[in-house]
């Protein structure tokens, strides 16, 4: 209860007490002499007495009730208010929980997603292919690829290009090491209007087990350097 209703409750008690006093007093100056002879009343003139003397005092009591019923029906309305209003600050203050919780979980998720693909890089293999000459027989020409790995080992590698040279060459490897150099002869067709670009494709896997592949556009420089290869990477195979 907020100290104002409490104030008005005590001041309509202290005013129907007071009010009571002064009716009380101010009927036994005007009616002294009859209740001097109270004592000659039947008992139902004595009740009719008391009747006529406290039922004003009854009526005022009641009309007074009412208004103290009032202030606490007032007090009960801004207690409900009170509560609804502390109910909808805990809802915002759980919403902002809730929201402050999002967020974290989202910042762990994507802390741990960047180092499942950190990690994921470091045990990629890294492999560099470079033209490294060739020879010319019968018009056809066998050029020479090298291809290292320069990142981490990987097994189970599959080296092949696609369209197919006309040897139809490819290299297996159960296991390439770090710093492992592997020579690729392949026979291609004659440099001209039907040379053609290829796709070099590894295939391997990680340490994870986890199947990757790089790919590298594979051309002849020039018509009048065949045996010079322009190899470009074109994925690394994370």
């Amino acid at each position: 209860m907020s100290e104002n209703v409490k104030r008005r409750t005590n001041s309509l008690g202290w005013i129907g007490i007071l009010s009571s006093l002064c009716y009380v007093v101010a009927v036994a100056f005007f009616q002294w002499e009859n209740l001097l002879g109270i004592r000659q009343l039947q008992l139902n003139e004595f009740g009719d007495f008391l009747a006529g003397i406290f039922g004003p005092l009854a009526i005022f009591w009641l009309i007074l009730g009412f208004f103290q019923q009032g202030e606490e029906l007032r007090n009960s309305v801004e207690t409900l208010k009170l509560q609804a209003k502390e109910l909808a600050n805990s809802v915002e203050q759980q919403r902002e929980l809730v929201s402050v919780t999002r967020e974290t979980l989202e910042h762990e998720r994507n802390m741990l997603e960047e180092e499942r693909k950190t990690r994921k890089r470091s045990i990629q293999p890294r492999f560099a292919v470079i033209s490294a000459g060739g020879s010319q027989s019968g018009g056809k020409y066998t050029n020479r690829i090298h291809i290292t790995n320069t990142g981490n080992e990987v097994s189970l590698v599959s080296v092949w290009m696609e369209p197919a040279p006309e040897d139809g060459s490819t290299i297996r490897r159960d296991h390439w090491p770090n710093g492992l150099r592997q020579e690729w002869s392949v026979r291609l067709e004659e440099i001209g209007p039907n040379s053609r670009e290829r796709v070099l494709f590894i295939e391997f896997n990680d340490r994870d087990g986890s199947v990757g592949r790089s790919s590298f556009k594979v051309a002849v420089a020039k018509e009048d350097s065949p045996f010079q290869l322009d190899c470009e990477e074109l994925s690394s195979g994370l």
